[in-house]
């Protein structure tokens, strides 16, 4: 479940750069770590999500992914990372943050708390109605 969300709170992350790729591949690799109801509500909102931060072509650069060779678990690796940011970003200071930092993995680009905290509830709520969708279409 951590995964999960993790996975999507990257996509969220990237999402302004992830609706402009027109490699297929990328795309149809970001569809299925995150679930296809859960990644056209993230294209849908991409432009709601451009918060402020450094360029996010930078952002995929510092994560070391070639996109242009980039296979699922490259992109895996990558909304892992940008994920890890926005986690890492979210932990509250009453929590064992050394240990959780650990837990994430290595994060990518720059990210507030109060920025984070928004992508983590959206995220939550994507991955609630997707869940929800998938059960719906059972």
């Amino acid at each position: 479940e951590r995964n999960e969300i993790q996975r999507i709170c990257g996509a969220l992350y990237l999402s302004p750069e992830i609706r402009l790729w027109i490699q297929k591949p990328l795309l149809q690799a970001v569809q299925q770590l995150v679930g296809e109801s859960v990644f056209q509500r993230i294209i849908e909102h991409a432009d709601a999500m451009q918060l402020p931060r450094e360029p996010l072509v930078e952002t995929i650069a510092e994560s070391g992914i070639d996109l242009a060779a980039a296979d699922v678990e490259d992109m895996e690796n990558l909304l892992m990372a940008a994920g890890a940011t926005v986690l890492s970003a979210s932990i509250h200071e009453s929590l064992p943050r050394e240990m959780l930092l650990a837990s994430l993995g290595q994060g990518i680009g720059q990210m507030n708390e109060s920025a984070a905290a928004v992508l983590l509830e959206v995220a939550s709520a994507f991955r609630n109605e997707g869940n929800a969708a998938e059960v719906n279409a059972l």
